[in-house]
């Protein structure tokens, strides 16, 4: 029988970003978050950092200085602690 409760070393990147954008869809106003993060896309975990990938330059800038603190926080919140956010 297996534990449906995973470690977060073990949650693949695609899952890892779904839980954090869910739990901010929650707190984000409904525009912003449409705007700024849902068509951020997450292509990698490696060593503790997210990797994630912006559809432009103004939106990635945005990001980090609005969101990445937010997102962040999430991931610590929801057991993800060391995380970096390396976004291009």
């Amino acid at each position: 029988m297996s534990n449906s409760v995973k470690n977060p070393e073990e949650i693949q990147a695609p899952e890892l970003w779904k839980q954090a954008l869910a739990a901010l869809k929650q707190r984000i106003n409904p525009h912003n978050y449409d705007m700024w993060l849902r068509p951020i896309v997450c292509l990698s975990v490696e060593d503790k950092q997210l990797n994630l990938r912006a559809p432009n330059r103004y939106i990635k800038e945005w990001f980090e200085d609005n969101y990445l603190p937010v997102v962040l926080q999430e991931l610590k919140n929801q057991g993800n602690e060391g995380y970096s956010v390396q976004l291009e």
